[in-house]
């Protein structure tokens, strides 16, 4: 199973959200990620949804640049004041793949929240 899923957005700043599938960084397989970017002819800010790996630390969201065929390791860096559009996209996306949810560092009272659509 993959560690992530590329989730596109109707978001101006960030066209694409790649969410966290399980507990393993999903920025690990980047080099496939940069592949479906890439054919996609996208170019742009790209958010990171580690809630399965990180919970709901500062670190949660992660924002990288893609310059059209590599993310610029340079910039990456975490985003703590997050929109809350993002946040309720994000919740929809755990809400509906509540199974996700179980082998995540999530402790169950937040787990519980998600899966009744809470934005957390």
């Amino acid at each position: 199973m993959k560690s992530y899923s590329i989730e596109k957005t109707d978001d101006i700043e960030y066209k694409y959200i790649i969410m966290s599938t399980s507990h393993f960084n999903p920025f690990d397989e980047r080099k496939e990620i940069e592949q479906i970017l890439m054919q996609n002819n996208y170019k742009g800010k790209i958010l990171f949804d580690l809630l399965l790996k990180n919970g709901l630390a500062y670190n949660r969201y992660i924002e990288v640049f893609f310059d059209g065929k590599h993310f610029d390791i340079s910039s990456i860096q975490p985003i703590e004041l997050v929109e809350s559009s993002i946040k309720t996209f994000s919740s929809q996306f755990y809400k509906k793949h509540s199974y996700m949810l179980e082998g995540s560092i999530l402790p169950k009272p937040q787990q519980f929240l998600i899966k009744k659509g809470i934005v957390i």
